[in-house]
């Protein structure tokens, strides 16, 4: 049995929909507000990015994951993935090969749904992460039901589709009673903590214990019981980098989230790790610590490890810069 390798290509931080509680459009630090600014004035003016477009350069793209040997599944996200141009054409292409699967992290706001239907069929899409953003939904459209319409109709299809919920601070008086109108309708959501500014604190660090065991692991336990375990991390090997990478808008492939050492670009060439890392940051953006450690449910064997070098800091941050800026 092959190698599993699972790739998180984040192919866009555009969005069709402007959550209060977004990350992408609403980032709290000062000098993030500007330097978006500034590519927003830089970039109307025409000046040149370095930017692939995936469509034209994608059988490259599809020769060197095969080149790995592994079984491969894109999982896209964004921003929202499916209003990249041409994307419904390029993850029918990908599946058309028999070692690859896709995965999907959407919020279904595409008008048709038997677009996606048609060109990816159930059995090669591993899972669809469909979040509910009730509000902006019900400041759109007037209400979600369309979502959980088109929910429902992908899982009579025989897609997976899990449905989460996220949850900010500012939702707390309302999520009791949208999960209730999800349920009357067939569709079961999961709480997901927010992940961000919001009141001048950060989350999920400043959830209180009480908070995740009456809201987070009463009702949404399987997918929040990991998710609990933070700050427990630092100085584990990891197989992020091997098992598992991260694609940046501008083909860049780091191992993850909080890992910004650049393992090289799917469209000029990139190499996987060989072997596990020492994780270096106090939380993790993961979805399943079982895809990270080979020893999820036992102890951790920490190492000491010395602080990052003030160059090492630098590339890193330098490799944060360049992947935002040469984004779309």
């Amino acid at each position: 049995m092959k190698e599993r390798l699972f790739v998180s290509w984040l192919v866009t931080e555009r969005c069709n929909f402007r959550c209060a509680y977004c990350w992408i459009f609403n980032p709290v630090p000062k000098r993030k507000r500007f330097l978006r600014k500034f590519k927003k004035i830089v970039t109307h003016r025409k000046w040149p990015l370095p930017k692939y477009d995936i469509r034209t350069h994608l059988d490259d793209v599809i020769t060197r994951f095969k080149m790995t040997g592994r079984e491969v599944t894109f999982g896209f996200t964004g921003g929202e993935p499916l209003v990249y141009p041409g994307i419904i054409e390029i993850m029918s292409r990908i599946a058309a090969h028999d070692e690859f699967k896709l995965a999907l992290d959407t919020n279904l706001a595409i008008g048709d749904i038997g677009r996606l239907m048609r060109a990816v069929p159930p059995e090669k899409m591993e899972y669809i992460f469909a979040s509910l953003h009730a509000a902006e939904r019900e400041r759109l459209y007037g209400n979600y039901d369309k979502f959980i319409d088109d929910v429902a109709t992908l899982q009579e299809a025989g897609y997976n589709v899990e449905v989460c919920y996220p949850l900010p601070p500012d939702h707390y008086g309302r999520f009791r009673a949208d999960l209730e109108h999800c349920e009357k309708k067939g569709v079961r959501p999961v709480l997901r903590m927010f992940s961000g500014m919001y009141d001048g604190k950060l989350y999920p660090e400043s959830y209180t214990e009480e908070e995740y065991q009456e809201i987070f692991l009463r009702q949404s336990p399987e997918y929040n019981r990991d998710r609990v375990k933070r700050g427990s991390l630092y100085g584990r090997r990891c197989n992020a980098g091997k098992n598992l990478v991260r694609v940046r808008c501008n083909g860049d492939v780091i191992p993850c989230l909080h890992d910004y050492n650049l393992l090289g670009n799917i469209f000029t060439g990139f190499k996987l790790n060989e072997d596990p890392i020492v994780c270096r940051s106090p939380y993790c953006g993961a979805w399943s610590y079982e895809t990270l450690f080979d020893d999820p449910q036992g102890p951790a064997e920490k190492e000491d490890l010395p602080p990052l070098t003030f160059i090492e800091r630098q590339r890193q941050t330098y490799n944060q810069f360049k992947g935002w800026w040469q984004g779309d």
